[in-house]
């Protein structure tokens, strides 16, 4: 008699995934391209095989890669330095992607039911517009990646848009707005503007909440925070004169102001090629921090060991 229960799955736990990956070769069948998911565990040879297989074959069609990692770039400046575009996606502390982990069941499809709407389809855009940051590294790496995925084939411009001016460009009235962004660690991410000319008067950067006192009490004109990090600000200069309050509903900002930044930095040639479309987090990431430290600690520890050799 069996001391133990057997269950047998009937359906494929990964079956919203090959759903996804139907439908992607579906399309990309239509277009006429052809790719190729290659996986192994780390230092198997993956991008050595890619290096191998882009010399034999650079020179009779055109070749783009997509190359996804924890954290590190190593791998798509390796392939870059064979003369092919490749994209990197960092996958937040994962060793593997899929659908839902790239957003691809929520982002994509509102993309593409935005363009059917319109009766139009990613042949059709001359300009993509990004919010390129800072803001969550997650999410940035995120929107870029989608970007980069759309605009790749057709060499499609794009404009690295900053979040806390289409934040800005949200807004409109008489008056200065402060964008500001939780960005944890007891700091915002901020910048400010005139409402009525949208004329930047504070750059980008991750201050602490207290370091804006000086601008918010020299500020001449009526100030208004907005962001998700507005709350932070209202709660520590709410009671400084010419500060007025926006409501909660109303701190937000808008695709469509995001759009309108973008087309005037193409107007003023500040857009780019996908590939040159990179994150500006404004501070190091956690992993980049720690590293830091510890190559700070590694070299204080040969100092000492040095200096005591010398004694």
């Amino acid at each position: 008699m069996k001391d133990y229960k057997v269950i047998e799955v009937k359906r494929s736990i990964f079956e919203d995934n090959d759903a996804d990956a139907n439908k992607l070769r579906e399309e990309l069948k239509q277009e006429g391209t052809f790719l190729l998911n290659l996986m192994s565990s780390p230092g198997a040879g993956k991008t050595t095989t890619l290096k191998r297989t882009i010399a034999m074959l650079k020179g009779e069609m055109k070749i783009g890669i997509m190359e996804a990692d924890i954290d590190s770039e190593v791998d798509a400046q390796a392939i870059t330095e064979t003369g092919v575009r490749a994209i990197q996606i960092h996958t937040g502390g994962m060793c593997h992607l899929d659908a839902g982990m790239t957003h691809s069941e929520t982002l994509m499809p509102l993309i593409d039911n935005c363009l059917k709407l319109c009766g139009m389809g990613c042949k059709d855009i001359d300009l993509y517009g990004v919010n390129a940051g800072p803001g969550s590294f997650t999410g940035l790496r995120i929107g870029l990646a989608a970007v980069k995925g759309l605009a790749f084939p057709r060499e499609t411009l794009c404009a690295p848009v900053s979040t806390l001016e289409a934040l800005a460009a949200a807004h409109t009235g008489e008056g200065t707005v402060l964008c500001a962004l939780d960005a944890r660690r007891a700091q915002v991410y901020s910048a400010a503007f005139d409402l009525a000319t949208h004329t930047r008067l504070l750059d980008d950067d991750a201050r602490a909440v207290a370091d804006l006192a000086q601008f918010v009490e020299n500020c001449k004109k009526p100030l208004f925070f907005v962001g998700d990090g507005a709350s932070l600000c209202y709660n520590k200069y709410s009671n400084v004169p010419g500060v007025l309050c926006v409501p909660p509903a109303l701190r937000g900002g808008r695709a469509a102001a995001v759009a309108l930044v973008a087309k005037q930095m193409a107007e003023r040639g500040e857009a780019v090629l996908p590939e040159a479309l990179l994150p500006d987090y404004h501070r190091l990431s956690q992993a980049e921090r720690e590293r830091a430290e510890r190559l700070a600690a590694e070299a204080a520890a040969r100092n000492n060991d040095t200096e005591n050799g010398k004694d």
